[in-house]
């Protein structure tokens, strides 16, 4: 594979990933009203949200931790935190997004323990689509080039190249651009777990796109 036809996969991969779309009403979200449900005492509306989204959380906190054990652990706490705070949610926030929130401080809080390296884990891990039909996606070539012949060591130095590109970018960049392009949120989202703004969200990706890209030139590729 040419380094001009892997840059032409990850313009399209950091231009067209999802959790970008704007300008539709929300649908109606069933997780909320499962969640107020719970906030009254229906212990099995917090079954079906914790069976629902155990899997989302166990992916994306092993994006920190880089250890399956320790992203389970901190899924435990996550969830625990969701359990005991169910009198702190408003019905104003969607379920995913609180619950983002709570994942994304918990998971901070986990890496500011001496034993973590200050830096998210490996981006290309792979990861399980949960019932939600939400997906922490796992680095895929687009479908036009689904039967290249790719090596091994080509796709290997793709996801290096990509782990390296966005671990080594500002820590709110890169939360952005992870619960974006991989978790799936929206900016309104986004801007909600990180306690900012949409404009703010919007930039912090924008220029998050602008290093990848110029990092992932060909000849970075090609080295």
């Amino acid at each position: 594979m040419t380094g001009q036809v892997l840059h032409g996969w990850w313009l399209t991969f950091l231009l067209k990933g999802p959790g970008e779309s704007e300008g539709t009403e929300p649908d109606p979200d069933p997780d909320t009203n499962l969640m107020l449900r719970f906030t009254q005492g229906d212990q099995q509306a917090f079954d079906i949200l914790f069976n629902k989204y155990t899997r989302t959380i166990i992916n994306y906190a092993f994006k920190f931790v880089g250890d399956l054990g320790a992203a389970e652990d901190l899924a435990q706490e996550i969830f625990l935190k969701v359990y005991s705070g169910k009198n702190t949610y408003r019905a104003e926030a969607k379920f995913k997004t609180w619950l983002y929130k709570i994942a994304t401080n918990a998971c901070i809080s986990e890496l500011r323990k001496p034993r973590y390296r200050q830096t998210l884990q490996s981006i290309d891990a792979p990861v399980h689509r949960s019932e939600s039909g939400e997906s922490a996606r796992r680095l895929e070539i687009a479908d036009t080039e689904q039967n290249h012949p790719l090596k091994q060591l080509e796709l290997k130095e793709m996801r290096k190249a990509l782990k390296a590109a966005v671990d080594g970018l500002p820590e709110n960049q890169r939360l952005a651009f992870i619960l974006t392009k991989y978790q799936t949120l929206s900016y309104q989202e986004v801007a909600v777990v990180l306690n900012s703004s949409e404009p703010a969200v919007k930039s912090l990706i924008h220029r998050a796109k602008e290093t990848l890209i110029a990092k992932l030139k060909p000849t970075s590729l090609n080295r």
